[in-house]
């Protein structure tokens, strides 16, 4: 019993330094290249657009609110990033010293997004 307490907190504190170690804190923006998801156009032409982004990390837990106001939530795992908002599944990894890279899905229409954001 003793040696499974002692894996579970040295596993414990070590996965709190990954989170510890990464500060997404801060203003982010971000670049997204899209391919919208309709199937009805003939061909596919991606589309570019910038969001702002404000991060608020607690651990290995945090926060967004983006341009149009969408509170999302999100994970640190390492430097894998996953986070959920409205309509929308995003998956990527910190970059030191300060860049997530990404991919973002949007369920509504089935767009596909490559994310590229810079910390201010």
């Amino acid at each position: 019993m003793k040696n499974i307490t002692l894996l579970t907190l040295t596993a414990m504190m070590l996965f709190a330094g990954n989170a510890v170690a990464l500060d997404l804190n801060g203003t982010w923006i971000a670049d997204n290249q899209c391919v919208p998801g309709d199937g009805d156009a003939p061909y596919l032409v991606p589309k570019s657009e910038d969001s702002t982004i404000t991060v608020t990390q607690e651990g290995i837990f945090f926060t967004t609110d983006n341009d149009e106001g969408e509170i999302c939530g999100g994970v640190i795992n390492g430097k894998s990033i996953s986070m959920t908002c409205p309509g929308t599944l995003f998956y990527g990894e910190f970059k030191p010293p300060k860049t997530i890279i990404g991919v973002n899905h949007i369920l509504d229409d089935g767009a596909t997004c490559s994310v590229v954001a810079i910390k201010k």
